[in-house]
């Protein structure tokens, strides 16, 4: 089980919500496939300024380089950044939270993320009698590979709806932060999106990379470190 906050620190988010992105309430993919990611540990940077040589041991990384270990199709790091407790538990991954992602091929590869809303805590103000799982989906663009073919440095972003519309000012002055031009094959729930079937979701990856930047979605650089923790 894993906390929502925590689940977007593991993929270094700014967002809290998943406003705009395509979510289903049941898995399109079952079983990874192509390319994937090297097991071990990875760093998620905050930008392309923050410097980091691998086999660096964690305590000596700098804050602009989030931890995340990956062991086949498991994510998992340390919470939030304002978790009190959060200095320590960043330099000990036996204290890390984790959540399931199955990465398949295709052209982008996607990588599908379980994220579980009733296992959050108060402090995510969540409210869990609303609460529930669902998946969200990331396009991984490949970087950089080992020898032997597996992924060691990546790009990532959300798979978006759509672009947002002109005016986010929706009903009663309230924000609406969904696009009303879904692109082909998707349907716009509340905040998000679904799609008709995996075509759709992956012609809505095509698209979304500049969409997200525009939704102020930073694109996420990840490069793998070392096989664990020094």
């Amino acid at each position: 089980m894993i906390q929502w906050k925590a689940a977007f620190a593991l993929l270094a988010m700014t967002a809290l919500s998943a406003c705009n992105m395509v979510v289903s309430d049941t898995p399109w993919f079952d079983a990874a496939s192509g390319p994937q990611l090297k097991d071990g540990l990875w760093a998620n940077f905050d930008s392309a300024a923050c410097k980091l040589d691998q086999g660096t041991p964690l305590t000596k990384w700098p804050e602009c380089a989030q931890p995340m270990m990956i062991r086949g199709n498991t994510y998992s790091g340390p919470p939030a950044g304002d978790d009190p407790a959060g200095a320590a538990i960043r330099n000990d991954p036996a204290q890390w939270q984790s959540i399931g992602h199955v990465l398949v091929a295709g052209d982008p590869q996607i990588d599908q993320i379980f994220i579980d809303l009733t296992a959050a805590s108060s402090a995510d103000g969540i409210d869990r009698s609303k609460a529930k799982s669902f998946y969200l989906y990331l396009v991984v663009k490949p970087v950089a590979t080992d020898s032997g073919g597996q992924i060691t440095e990546t790009l990532r972003w959300p798979v978006m709806c759509g672009p947002l519309p002109k005016n986010t000012k929706g009903k009663d002055d309230k924000p609406n932060f969904v696009t009303d031009r879904p692109f082909a094959g998707l349907v716009v729930t509340e905040g998000a999106c679904t799609a008709q079937d995996p075509a759709a979701l992956r012609n809505a990856a095509v698209q979304s990379e500049g969409i997200a930047q525009a939704a102020g979605f930073a694109i996420i650089s990840s490069r793998w470190i070392s096989d664990g923790p020094q």
